[in-house]
């Protein structure tokens, strides 16, 4: 990681939370122009401020969460998290955050998208030994031109065994389909771009997000073709995906 990576990152506690009402597209989620940077809001009476010119970005979240149990904490702190990966990873040009599980194999990383019920954990389930990058959302980055997947904290199941601690050169893309067979058909970029499009976690509106957020979904599939998985509810699938 270099030091344009880094973000300075503080938690604090409030008091007296105010509630906010909604205007985004986005349902319960608000992203406003805020001194040198912009701010997150969620329901709850939640926050964070980000200051994109010293990198930094302060959460606030009521008292009574964080005097909580360790979930109970962690809920709020997570939905901020996971917007502001949203924001920056395209806005720095260097990744995307994806409805996706993804699993460590010998040959990478091998990343399972699809929107919800298409069966993303049910594919970790079936993982056997195999590392678990994230069984729900996951870290997409390119660096120096190679995209990875990064260990992320988004775990659907907290109590999730196997979990990846490296992050791992992409190996396969594929977007999934359950069935009563287990197949691998591929996709060309033109028939991948749309559903691959559709599972990136996107906050933000206008003509300059999309053209980034085309770009760079663009850029990952030329460099790793995407397939459709079919597959049923048994680790037979992973014969096709590591058949090589």
């Amino acid at each position: 990681m270099s030091r344009h990576d880094l973000v300075h990152a503080r938690i604090e506690a409030l008091d007296k939370p105010e509630e906010f009402v909604s205007d985004s597209t986005v349902p319960d989620v608000r992203i406003l122009p805020h001194h040198q940077g912009y701010r997150i809001e969620v329901p709850g009476g939640i926050f964070a401020n980000v200051d994109e010119e010293n990198r930094s970005i302060v959460m606030m979240i009521p008292r009574a969460l964080l005097e909580g149990d360790c979930f109970t904490a962690w809920i709020p702190f997570s939905s901020l998290l996971r917007i502001f990966f949203s924001i920056e990873l395209p806005k720095r040009n260097s990744g995307l955050l994806m409805h996706a599980s993804s699993i460590e194999t010998t040959q990478g990383a091998q990343l399972f998208l699809g929107p919800s019920g298409a069966g993303k954990s049910t594919v970790c389930d079936l993982g056997g030994e195999r590392n678990i990058l994230n069984d729900e959302v996951s870290i997409l980055r390119r660096i120096s031109g190679s995209w990875v997947v990064e260990p992320s904290p988004f775990f659907s199941r907290e109590t999730r065994e196997n979990r990846a601690i490296r992050p791992g050169p992409v190996a396969g893309i594929h977007l999934l389909t359950q069935s009563e067979f287990d197949s691998l058909e591929s996709l060309s970029i033109p028939q991948a771009l749309a559903p691959f499009m559709r599972c990136i976690m996107n906050f933000l509106d206008g003509p300059e997000v999309a053209e980034r957020l085309l770009e760079l979904s663009t850029d990952c599939l030329m460099a790793h073709p995407a397939t459709r998985l079919y597959f049923t509810p048994t680790p037979a699938f992973w014969s096709h995906i590591e058949a090589d």
